[in-house]
């Protein structure tokens, strides 16, 4: 008798190979029965209705700046609104904390008790995300492939669910400072986990299998970014750090009497912007380098740890301050 090992469940993928109870045989693999309007898409339940790597369809990917709504990728209304700031944030010790935005175009936050807290874009209201993270949670990125937020604390570098919290150690990585998420054009690393810290290296994690490879020397990395040209940008101390896909890296800019700890790209007017926690100063730094320009004064905190910073992609900034606890400020209009 012919049989379709797509979707036969007494010979799914193979003849004989029956699928045990409550699972059904999708695309020649068994896989669990998914409820609530769920479709099983790359080894797990999906709400395609929602989920930005299988919107409408399993491997129907958004592009960065969308959101999957209603099983179709659309792109998120922008800006953040400054009048939400400034806005203190609770279970902090301090503005050492990084900033990142999620799917859905809200802010994320990590605090130093552990937990990962979202500001509204629509409101400005705070709810709590993921708790139970041994603090402090030091840096977060939404990674929107996997509909995963990662995040670091002083020892660990975690994967969150953002949907129900759980979180679960991918790996080890000891004295980390800053994350970012590694755009799918980074050469054989895209969709990793960069991470920086107080190391020589630019480490890269597998988020599949926790594999991490020393990609390029930086001399150490308080904060990371990366641009629409597939480069990273790392500072630290006066200097800032250009790294290409190939692990080439160069110094951009070398700062006087300055402490670099956070760093954030403006892809409308190519600059990018630097935190300098010694003189609590803000500055601008043209893509191509040359000159800085100072912004103002703004209350970051002192230290090694990464100052958070994030551009909304139009005209707003917001950045992470204080010296004992967390506030989050807004700069905006940008010059």
């Amino acid at each position: 008798m012919c049989r379709d090992l797509q979707t036969d469940r007494a010979n799914c993928g193979a003849c004989g190979t029956t699928c045990a109870t409550g699972e059904v045989c999708s695309g020649g693999v068994c896989a669990p029965t998914c409820g609530g309007g769920q479709v099983f898409c790359a080894g797990a339940c999906r709400d395609v209705q929602t989920d930005r790597a299988h919107c409408g369809a399993c491997g129907t990917r958004c592009v960065a700046g969308q959101v999957c709504n209603q099983a179709r990728c659309q792109t998120v209304a922008l800006p953040f609104p400054a009048r939400f700031f400034p806005q203190t944030v609770g279970g902090t010790q301090g503005g050492y904390n990084d900033l990142a935005f999620d799917g859905t175009g809200n802010l994320l936050v990590g605090t130093q008790s552990g937990t990962i807290v979202s500001v509204s874009r629509v409101d400005g209201s705070q709810r709590t995300v993921a708790s139970g993270i041994p603090g402090p949670v030091l840096s977060v990125a939404f990674h929107a492939a996997r509909n995963t937020i990662y995040a670091i604390n002083g020892s660990n570098l975690y994967a969150v669910n953002p949907n129900t919290g759980a979180s679960s150690v991918v790996v080890a990585i000891p004295a980390p400072d800053a994350i970012a998420v590694v755009p799918a054009g980074f050469g054989a690393f895209g969709d990793f986990i960069a991470v920086v810290g107080r190391f020589s290296e630019l480490r890269m994690v597998n988020p599949a299998s926790g594999a991490v490879t020393n990609f390029a020397t930086v001399n150490d990395g308080s904060d990371i970014a990366f641009t629409p040209s597939n480069t990273a940008v790392v500072v630290n101390g006066t200097s800032v750090r250009i790294v290409t896909a190939t692990g080439a890296v160069s110094t951009l800019f070398t700062g006087s009497g300055v402490s670099f700890d956070g760093v954030a790209v403006d892809t409308v007017r190519n600059l990018y912007y630097l935190a300098d926690s010694s003189g609590d100063r803000l500055f601008s730094l043209p893509f191509a380098g040359g000159v800085s320009t100072p912004l103002g004064s703004y209350d970051y905190d002192s230290g090694f740890y990464v100052a958070g910073m994030v551009f909304d992609g139009v005209d707003t900034l917001l950045m992470a301050t204080g010296e004992s606890s967390l506030t989050i400020v807004a700069r905006s209009p940008l010059p």
